[in-house]
């Protein structure tokens, strides 16, 4: 198993084979749904693997403000804010 996937919480992935996850394959994928359903043990573990800031530009507009203030960074710092 992906080492990320098997980080993440496992009801993330309830729809599909975690087996078949690939964390490289399926990055932006993984990184909306962990913050959007996930916990906050998550998105440091997603913070903890990608660190070059292009991991997602489709979250919905309200999770990235979530997010920005939850981990203190600056409003619109996120790279899928940029898109809105």
């Amino acid at each position: 198993m992906d080492p990320l996937v098997a980080k993440l919480s496992p009801g993330l992935f309830w729809d599909v084979n975690r087996e078949t996850i690939d964390s490289q394959t399926h990055r932006a994928w993984i990184v909306e749904r962990a913050l959007e359903y996930g916990t906050f043990d998550d998105w440091l573990t997603l913070r903890h693997f990608f660190t070059d800031g292009r991991e997602s530009r489709g979250l919905m507009p309200e999770t990235a403000a979530f997010v920005e203030a939850r981990l203190h960074l600056p409003e619109g710092s996120l790279p899928c804010m940029k898109t809105w």
